[in-house]
């Protein structure tokens, strides 16, 4: 960018005074991204947790709830149904965004060798409750269905960082689909 005559700044901790008294044409922040809280409450028998505590957490019984559909979301499945879990994943979704992000090796490879392991993926649907032992979930249709459920793992897709960007105008946030441009 500085070839073409573009003033670069790097490590300037960004605010509103110093882009008032920089006056540029565009500011470019990189805010990251963060988690939206936990879907929802578990309950004793069934406890909801983030995707960063999967990893860790001691998930005693082998029926899980996966929900999203990013490509956290089909790694987990994944790590969690080589642990020998049972594991559905959950989205409001439709099926075509399964595995946003994810190479192209998903309908290949990765969804058939998860399904084949006894995987199941629930689309268009939405987690409505937890309760001990199971979670309700709501289709599209406006119907219930009650799942066998003992931990829920919330890998839900994350949403952009815009308080930098809120604070000095426009922002702009590139979203998970490449055609999509977001402006808060």
């Amino acid at each position: 960018l500085e070839v073409e005559g573009v003033n670069v700044v790097t490590g300037k901790e960004v605010d509103a005074a110093f882009a008032h008294e920089e006056k540029p044409d565009v500011v470019i922040v990189s805010t990251g991204s963060k988690r939206p809280g936990l879907a929802a409450s578990g309950s004793s028998a069934t406890p909801v947790i983030g995707v960063t505590d999967s990893l860790s957490a001691e998930i005693g019984n082998n029926v899980v709830a996966v929900l999203g559909f990013n490509a956290q979301t089909v790694d987990t499945a994944h790590y969690l149904t080589a642990q020998g879990k049972k594991v559905t994943i959950v989205s409001d979704e439709p099926e075509e965004a399964f595995g946003t992000g994810q190479s192209m090796m998903l309908d290949k490879f990765v969804e058939p060798v998860f399904l084949a392991a006894g995987g199941s993926v629930r689309s268009e649907s939405k987690l409505k409750s937890v309760g001990d032992g199971e979670v309700v979930l709501t289709t599209s249709f406006g119907v219930d269905i009650t799942v066998p459920c003992y931990c829920v793992v919330d890998a839900s897709n994350m949403v952009a960082g815009t308080s930098v960007g809120s604070l000095i105008g426009a922002c702009y946030a590139l979203g998970y689909k490449s055609d999509e441009v977001l402006e808060y």
